[in-house]
Parts: C-alpha cells; sequence; structure tokens
C-alpha cells in the first residue's frame, strides 16, 4: 500500500508543476497554501484528547446555550470544573471566544456537533488553527531579511520541523498565542518606530490566549519600555491600554465563572473536586512541589533535553537560542533582554510548578509559543555563521522527522508507559497515520488501493 501512495503522490506532484495547474504567486503565499493543504489532509476529524473535548464543550455551551457553561456536554472530559450546577471548561476561554462566531456559522448551516461532529470538528480545526499557523509563515517570511532561498528554507523549517507543526492539527491555544507573540515582537524590533499601542494589542492577545507564556512576555516588555527604553508616558499609556483591552478577553470570562479576573481556573483544586475529576491539588500545575532537588532536575532535563524536551523534539531551536545568548552577550543589545526573561522565566515556572510535560501531549507543548521568535535568530546560520550551516540542516532534518511523527497524533498516549514516557517512541506505531483527512480523501478517490 506504501508504494501505491508514493505512486499517488507523484502523480499530484506532477499535476501541480504542470502548466494546467500554474498559478503567479508570491512564495510567501505559495507556502502559505501548501503548509495549509498538508495540515489540512493530517487533521483528524473528530475529538481526540480531553483537552480538546473540554474546549469543544465550552463552544457549544457558547454558542447552542448562550452561556460559559454546560449543562449537558457532547464530549467526556476531565479537563472541567463544577461551579453552581453547571460544568465549565478549566481552559481560558478566549480561545473559544475567538472560535464562537466562526462555529455559529457553521451551527446556523447545520453542520455541530450533534448532527454532523466529523464536518463541525475537523473545520473549526483547520480553520481556527490551521489557517492563523499558515498565516504565520507569512509574516514570518515577510520579517526576514535574508535571501529568497534562505527565506523560503528557514520559514519551511518554521513550519514542518517543530511542535509548531504538530500542534497546527489540534484545537489548541498555543498556536495562535504563538502568532500573536511573534507579531508583538516584530513591533518591538522597530524599536523608537514601534507602535506601542498594537504591541499592547498582540500581547494581549498572546497573553489571553496562554496566560503563563504571555505574562512573562509582557513584564519583559513593560519592563523594558517603562525602565529602560526612552519612552513617552503617552506611549507607555498605549501600551498599556492596547494590552488591557485585548486581555479582557481572558478577564471578563474568568471573573463571570470563578469571580477572580487573573487567577485561571485550573488554580481552584476545589472545583475539580465537585466535579468529581481526577485532578486535585496534587497533580494540577502551579501546585505540584517536587519531593527533592534530584526530582526537581530530573523533570527539568526531561522537560528541556531528554524524553520530553522542549529543544530534543526540536533541536534546531537549540541555534536560536544560543544566537539570541550571544547577540546580548557579544552585542549588548538590551532590547533582546525582554525575550531572554521570558524564554527562561517560562520554562522555569513550567519545570519547577509541573509534574506531567502538560498531560498526555506529545513533546513539551507549553513552550510552543517561544518557537517562531527562536527560529528568527537562527537566521544568522545563513549571514555570519554559515560554517554551522551543515549542522543546522542535519538538526532540522531531526526536527521534521519528530514533528512529523507528532503531527498524526499531538495527544499521545502515555498512560501505560509511565512519568518518562517517549512520545516519539509512544506515537511511532503506523495505526496513527489513518483516519486523517487524507486517508479519507485516498481512500474516497481509489477504494480499490485500500
Amino acid at each position: 500500500m506504501l508504494f501505491r501512495v508514493l505512486l499517488f503522490l507523484n502523480f499530484f506532484y506532477t499535476f501541480l508543476n504542470s502548466r494546467l495547474f500554474y498559478v503567479p504567486m508570491k512564495t510567501e503565499w505559495k507556502i502559505f497554501w501548501i503548509y495549509l493543504i498538508v495540515i489540512a489532509l493530517i487533521t483528524k476529524p473528530y475529538v481526540y484528547g480531553e483537552n480538546e473535548a473540554s474546549r469543544f464543550n465550552a463552544l457549544a455551551a457558547i454558542v447552542e446555550e448562550h452561556s460559559l457553561g454546560w449543562t449537558s456536554r457532547y464530549f467526556v472530559t476531565d479537563d472541567r470544573i463544577y461551579i453552581n450546577g453547571k460544568e465549565y471548561s478549566d481552559k481560558p476561554y478566549a480561545l473559544v471566544l475567538l472560535a464562537a462566531p466562526f462555529y455559529w456559522v457553521l451551527y446556523s448551516f447545520g453542520i455541530g456537533f450533534e448532527n454532523s461532529l466529523g464536518w463541525s470538528t475537523y473545520l473549526l480545526k483547520v480553520f481556527v488553527v490551521g489557517i492563523p499557523t499558515a498565516f504565520l509563515l507569512v509574516i514570518f517570511y515577510r520579517s526576514l531579511l535574508l535571501e529568497k532561498k534562505y527565506k523560503t528554507i528557514l520559514t519551511l523549517i518554521l513550519g514542518f520541523c517543530t511542535l509548531l507543526f504538530t500542534y497546527a492539527t489540534t484545537f489548541n491555544n498555543h498556536n495562535i498565542s504563538a502568532l500573536f507573540l511573534f507579531v508583538a515582537f516584530l513591533l518591538h524590533t522597530k524599536k523608537d518606530k514601534a507602535n506601542l499601542f498594537f504591541l499592547g494589542v498582540f500581547l494581549g492577545l498572546g497573553t489571553a490566549l496562554d496566560v503563563v507564556i504571555g505574562i512573562f512576555f509582557t513584564i519583559g516588555f513593560f519592563s523594558y519600555y517603562f525602565f529602560f527604553a526612552k519612552t513617552a508616558f503617552s506611549e507607555k499609556a498605549k501600551l498599556f491600554f492596547g494590552f488591557f483591552l485585548l486581555f479582557l478577553l481572558y478577564m471578563i470570562p474568568n471573573y463571570l465563572i470563578i469571580s477572580n479576573v487573573f487567577i485561571p481556573a485550573y488554580a481552584h483544586p476545589e472545583y475539580y473536586i465537585a466535579a468529581r475529576t481526577w485532578q486535585n491539588q496534587e497533580n494540577l500545575p502551579g501546585f505540584y512541589n517536587h519531593r527533592s532537588p534530584g526530582d526537581l532536575l530530573l523533570y527539568t532535563f526531561h522537560s528541556t533535553f531528554g524524553f520530553r524536551g522542549f529543544f530534543s523534539y526540536s533541536p534546531v531551536l537549540f541555534f536560536g537560542f544560543c544566537i539570541l545568548l550571544w547577540k546580548v552577550w557579544k552585542k549588548r543589545d538590551v532590547s533582546l533582554l525582554p525575550l531572554i526573561f521570558a524564554i527562561i522565566a517560562t520554562i522555569s515556572y513550567y519545570c519547577v510548578y509541573t509534574i506531567n510535560y502538560g498531560g498526555s501531549s506529545y513533546g513539551s507543548r507549553y513552550f510552543i509559543p517561544l518557537i517562531p521568535i527562536l527560529i528568527y535568530f537562527c537566521a544568522d546560520i545563513f549571514t555570519t555563521l554559515q560554517k554551522y550551516k551543515t549542522l543546522f540542516y542535519v538538526l532540522a532534518l531531526i526536527s521534521f522527522l519528530t514533528a512529523l511523527v507528532g503531527a498524526f497524533n499531538p495527544w499521545a498516549n502515555h498512560a501505560n508507559e509511565g512519568m518518562y514516557a517517549i512520545s516519539f517512541v509512544v506515537n511511532f506505531a503506523h495505526q496513527y497515520v489513518y483516519n486523517t483527512a487524507g486517508h479519507y480523501v485516498l481512500h474516497a478517490l481509489l477504494p480499490w488501493w485500500f
């Protein structure tokens, strides 16, 4: 069967390159469509993982019940809390609020979870996460000051050789937060020409979607503009107002649900206990205390370079981190200090205050919003650090293989593998390539081959 699939892909590639299919288009938009087609083909048209189920329940509640909480749910999940007779998602609601208009359109046309489960979940993943991730590649390409071929290579590495690719097939907040925080970073690079209002807006959006990492970026950027940069008070006010305006997407639903504008729902174990889930103060993010310094060091190692490591699953990112440190140390570029702070603070927080690597997630999903910024600094590989180019390509290939294996099943099943399960090994099973949209398309086009 593998031979048949490869033969079909070869035919498809030849067709795309024929004059019949030729369409004049800028390189970044070619990358956009190629990436989106790939994501559309490998996304699975159903809900898998309690994380997705929790968000889809909340989405249905908003659109169908006109409420943040639900009294009856479509999907079984323990990622929920119980307050005053209703269940709520334990996730920040910003992603659900951004997705609600799209689901409302689908629901209006009869494509809802109740009667079109496959189509509704599939389209939500592709349109709400897949398209913004593909658009991130367009922005990234245009931000690079490189030759065209190197811009293309580095953009493809960002898209296909990191966990950004893995999670572009899921209904998650990390990819969207990565988009907004990267735009905020680009606005920051303009320095004296930066529009601080829009910098605040994108910081607010990124933080509303991914509160922990967003807060660290916000602290870093606010500290820089309030204490280091020569910034007028009016500009500081614009930065604060822009941030606050969009951070309301997090604060308002949080207040309506748990009567607190800042502390997230998952910081309240009593609501999980009321919902009769397995989660409590001993295993929730932000509550766990490692039993010894040795346990903390081991967990930190596996979160960064070990079995579930951010850098071991995308080793190409380590280049970007080293180059960023080098620029701060050698060039004394103070404007990059907010990035150093945000990266180190984020990694430190999750290593100190979590124990389960993000549950059943493939690799370390908590750090995904850092990815575009780290790849951005890899641009020096093609200019001042060309002697490392071969090694960079080798690490990019390894990163592609790990990201690809994860893309077919981002919510890996570690239940029977222990705390230090290797997501790559768990996922390395042929059955995970089935039940993707591409599998159904091939089966419909060539039923006699399957």
